[in-house]
């Protein structure tokens, strides 16, 4: 990818977001709103978060944990200030008119941001910020297609799907569980989705800038305890204790937040920054995986058994898989010159 593709790709999609938002506000069957808010805005959306929080990783080799989380917390953070500023604003203006004007003001800010993306340093500057001649041998610029052909790469695919799963699994149905779970009004609903949201985005810098002092591998073994923790809590719980319930999402919304902060400058590590944009591209399938599968299965489960803890249990025993691909990790690599650490 030269340097001016990630500029490119960012405007293009963009343009698809914005476009999809703006003629949203025009839907008036549900096939209309699939193509433009579904199809429209979900692909742009793909297109800007995966070249950006891919390309930015590249500009900063010694702390590519960190750089990757405040990327991607970015993204996180929308989902604390939007919701509210959409709620007021439809409330105001109606649904229709509220997806034109945010069309309007995302057309602004991704299009006209696209144009400040830098350029890469130079190959040598590049080389004299690598961290040690060590990492300068382990990692290696693989292409997609060499990278579909390491046993690694389905590793970690298989390790974001088990990581994404829990949270989006949560974050799916947040408000409903918080009603349902322990009794909550709408109003505090709203609230426990907040701290949820909040939760995410402190992840996502918290654990980009540990896994730059201890490894992004034990890093994500220590997110996948977390998320346990988190929805063994979820699964004992019942109507009335909060406590344990804030604790609970909180530990859920940390894990997940932790996963996305820490694999884009985990994919650049394994496979290099190079072709990062694109490959990160194809990890994140594992993130589409978990965004299918999790909310399924807890409304399915919850249908079948009239509860939650079902789910919450083969949230567990996601997060369980996903620390035993950080051991599988470690043992295939150790067989390979790539980031192990």
């Amino acid at each position: 990818m030269t340097t001016s593709a990630p500029r490119f790709v960012v405007l293009i999609g963009g343009f698809l977001f914005s476009g999809g938002m703006f003629l949203s506000g025009f839907a008036s069957s549900v096939g209309m709103l699939i193509i433009t808010y579904g199809l429209g805005v979900g692909l742009g959306m793909s297109m800007v978060y995966g070249t950006v929080t891919s390309h930015i990783v590249k500009f900063f080799p010694k702390q590519r944990g960190l750089a990757g989380g405040f990327a991607t917390a970015s993204y996180g953070i929308s989902s604390v200030i939007i919701p509210p500023l959409a709620n007021m604003l439809n409330n105001n203006f109606g649904v229709n008119t509220t997806f034109k004007l945010f069309g309007i003001v995302t057309f602004a800010v991704i299009v006209i941001s696209s144009f400040f993306l830098g350029k890469l340093p130079t190959e040598k500057e590049k080389q004299s910020l690598q961290n040690t001649e060590s990492e300068r041998i382990q990692i290696q610029d693989r292409k997609w297609n060499t990278m579909l052909q390491s046993p690694v790469f389905y590793v970690m695919l298989f390790l974001l799907l088990c990581g994404a799963f829990s949270g989006l699994m949560v974050i799916s149905q947040a408000s409903g569980v918080a009603q349902n779970l322990i009794g909550m009004n709408a109003a505090s609903a709203a609230i426990a989705v907040s701290v949820l949201a909040l939760m995410n985005t402190c992840g996502r810098i918290i654990a980009g800038f540990i896994s730059d002092k201890l490894g992004m591998v034990k890093t994500l073994a220590g997110v996948f305890i977390i998320s346990i923790i988190g929805l063994i809590l979820l699964s004992f719980e019942g109507n009335g204790t909060i406590v344990q319930f804030y604790c609970g999402i909180s530990c859920v919304g940390l894990a997940f937040g932790s996963i996305m902060g820490v694999y884009p400058a985990f994919t650049a590590k394994q496979f290099g920054p190079k072709h990062n944009s694109v490959n990160y591209g194809i990890i994140f399938c594992g993130f589409a995986l978990a965004g299918f599968c999790g909310p399924l299965i807890l409304s399915s489960l919850t249908r079948i058994s009239g509860s939650y803890q079902a789910a919450f249990l083969v949230g567990i025993a996601f997060a369980m898989c996903g620390a035993l691909l950080t051991v599988i990790y470690n043992k295939i690599t150790a067989k390979y010159t790539v980031y192990k650490k």
